[in-house]
């Protein structure tokens, strides 16, 4: 999995580097940095960095008025939301089961992102993330801030956000999640 930029990059550059990482920063067409194009400071304009250190197994990005995009090698299969944990104690009270059964602690894991866990007393949902009503058989429409990516391996990778974001994953267009 790679990771870009659905607005395009007109340059780059190294902002930072020491003997085990480096700061990489990738600015976005002046065009399209909303009255910024004639500043002469590169921090002003749209941009996202990335970060690589030696030997880290994770991949971090920052974001600043760009759109992330996520492509695959091969083919996506799915972006999902993680499955949420609740106590059996809280299923149990949820369904009105008998008191012998709601002293449990035991751990399950429900995989439903619109389960009775994820959802308020309001109707909203809260937590990691949830499907959009947005969502048609042809493309997918996620927002929040944690995802699952599956590819067409078998391989999954998590992805976190630290503000929601919404992805959408066209089953035509297998390739890209933007």
């Amino acid at each position: 999995v790679s990771i870009g930029s659905v607005d395009n990059i007109h340059t780059r550059h190294v902002v930072k580097y020491d003997s085990l990482s480096v700061t990489l920063r990738y600015y976005g067409d002046a065009k399209e940095t909303s009255g910024k194009q004639n500043s002469t400071n590169l921090d002003e304009m749209k941009h996202w960095d990335t970060y690589i250190v030696q030997g880290s197994p994770y991949v971090t990005a920052r974001y600043y008025g760009l759109r992330p995009e996520l492509t695959a090698l091969s083919d996506f299969t799915d972006i999902s939301c993680p499955p949420t944990m609740q106590t059996e104690e809280e299923r149990l009270t949820r369904k009105q089961s008998n008191s012998t059964h709601s002293n449990r602690r035991r751990m399950s894991i429900f995989s439903q992102p619109s389960s009775p866990a994820a959802t308020g007393t309001s109707g909203k949902k809260f937590g990691v993330c949830g499907i959009s009503e947005k969502s048609t058989r042809q493309k997918k429409v996620i927002t929040g801030v944690q995802f699952v990516v599956t590819t067409q391996e078998g391989l999954m990778w998590l992805v976190f956000a630290s503000e929601p974001i919404t992805f959408e994953f066209e089953e035509a267009a297998r390739r890209n999640i933007k």
